[in-house]
């Protein structure tokens, strides 16, 4: 993981040739791949969970800052984070 995060270019290739060096053991690239894709997830999150929550984010936005604007818009059966304006009052 930490090699992931370091290294973000890291590719399935270099994770093969590691896991021969250090392990002893031989991993398909399809393997190698998944790894990493699971590694990314893990650090930046899941994607398609977070389109999921746009709607929650923008209730708690106008719940903690009453007054404020947020909005999802939905395109094309995709959801798109439109805009946010948020607005203070002091």
């Amino acid at each position: 993981m930490e090699k992931f995060k370091d290294h973000p270019t890291y590719t399935p290739k270099e994770l093969i040739g590691d896991v021969r060096r250090e392990k002893g053991v031989t991993i398909s690239y399809k393997v190698a791949w998944k790894a990493k894709q699971s590694a990314h997830a893990q650090i930046h999150g899941d994607h398609v969970f977070e389109y999921q929550n746009l709607r929650n984010y923008c209730q708690n936005i106008l719940e903690a800052n009453p007054g404020s604007v947020a909005h999802v818009q939905e395109k094309l059966k995709v959801a798109f984070f439109a805009y946010s304006l948020l607005t203070m009052q002091a």
